[in-house]
This record gives C-alpha cells, structure tokens and sequence, in this order.
C-alpha cells in the first residue's frame, strides 16, 4: 500500500478513501465489497448543514502522504491512518460562502484549480513550493464542480470552470446543471458526486439515469478508458466527494 502520488489520480486498485461520515451508512458495504476501506471525515458545525460533513470542504490532498485538514478531523484522520502526514490549515473553513471554501480547490495533474482570494495560504505556499500552477477561477466550489477523470480530462457543469481549463489543455465535457441530488440545495455537483477508485474505473454515489448527458458522459469516459462504476440504486447524490487516499503497487 502507498498514498496516491497525485491527488485524485490512482494508478492502481484504491484501498482507502476519504468520505464524510455521515454517508457511511450507504456507501461503507459497496466499497469494501471493492476492498475499499473508509477513513471517516467527522463533519463541522461551523459550515452550513448541507455541506457540513463533505469531505472537499474539510480536506485537501497536496501530494503523497501530505494533506492539510480542518481541526474537527485532525485526531481522528490521524488515528485512522497513522502515516499520513496531516496539516491543520491556516484558514479554517466557516460559515457560508466565501469563507467555506478555503480547503475546496481542484487538482488536475500538476494545475489547480482555485477562488485565490480564498484559499488557505499554506496549501497556495505549498503549490508555488512543489511546482504545481494554480490558475484563480471565480468558482470557489472548484473540487466539488468538477470531476476528474484523468490527468488531462474533467467533466463540469460550470462555464467558467470549463473555459479556464481548456485554456490549460485540460479536455472538458461540459454538462447541463442539476441530476445530482443534494438536501438543502436544488442540486448538487458532479465532482461531489464520484471519485476514483483505480487508474480505469470512476465511483459514482448513484446512477445517472435521469442525467440528459448521461450518454455524453458515459462516452466521454469510454473515450479515455475509463468505466463507471455505481455504488447505489439512488439518483446520483453529492457527497462532498470521495477521496482516494492509498492505493495497492508492485514493487
């Protein structure tokens, strides 16, 4: 087992994931099926109900063994999984936008993806320090927005997110909004809604059978190599992402 190198992006089988606990109860038995184990995220009562336990808004994966947290998940990520190496962030995620979204910031390859002015500033110190571009976007839900498929290829339903990573070579379907189910809001993210389990298969919380682009999706995905696969029954429902951690390898 070894943390995955690059955020978002396994080159092998997934054995750990990040998710927000209070989605356990639903996705903990179709994961380990996969041998997928769960690391807890606890949520904050600082940030509002709907969002208040997503993994996105509490997380973030620099590189490796390195990921910046919230303090609600210090000691618990901490006692999950003793090696990582977990960093308090500098600007704790509150209240309601833009003060959420310090921790909510996209990596694709060796770009990010991010509201500058609102980030935390040591995750922006970390990725002028390991040459990792971040390119300010006016999205600041930028990891939830949009879902990575490969190291050059994001699906999105945000405009703006879309046009600024083409700009980098970054290949985009872009989607129609909603079809993702969120409580609270009229609808979730896509990018809350998956995350990726190996190098060619991407987890979605439900189907996407009432999607209009489910088709476009699903080759836009096929194109790359890589499979969906649905961890529920339910319409597809954001969960602040789900993150994959470690991963198996041959030496």
């Amino acid at each position: 087992m070894r943390f995955l190198e690059t955020p978002n992006l396994p080159l092998g089988r997934v054995t750990h994931m990040m998710v927000g606990e209070k989605y356990i109860n639903l996705l903990a038995d179709p994961l380990k099926k996969r041998g997928i184990n769960i690391i807890p995220v606890k949520g904050s009562a600082e940030l509002p109900t709907p969002v208040s336990n997503h993994a996105d808004m509490l997380v973030h994966h620099l590189g490796r063994d390195i990921f910046v947290s919230s303090k609600s998940n210090m000691s618990s990520i901490k006692k999950c999984i003793p090696q990582i190496n977990l960093l308090r962030c500098e600007k704790e995620p509150i209240g309601k936008y833009p003060d959420d979204v310090s921790l909510n910031v996209l990596r694709v390859g060796k770009f990010a993806f991010g509201a500058k002015e609102h980030v935390s500033p040591d995750i922006l110190r970390y990725f002028a320090g390991n040459d990792v571009i971040f390119i300010n976007v006016r999205q600041g839900y930028a990891k939830c927005s949009a879902a990575v498929v490969d190291e050059a290829s994001v699906i999105t339903a945000d405009p703006g997110l879309c046009s600024a990573l083409e700009k980098h070579n970054i290949r985009v379907l872009l989607i129609s909004p909603g079809y993702i189910s969120l409580k609270g809001y009229n609808y979730g993210f896509i990018g809350g809604a998956c995350g990726k389990i190996s190098r060619n298969e991407i987890a979605f919380t439900g189907v996407l059978d009432e999607h209009p682009d489910r088709k476009k999706i699903f080759e836009f995905l096929e194109e790359r190599k890589v499979f969906p696969v649905f961890l529920t029954n339910d319409v597809c429902f954001d969960v602040g992402s789900m993150i994959p951690v470690c991963e198996q390898f041959s030496a």
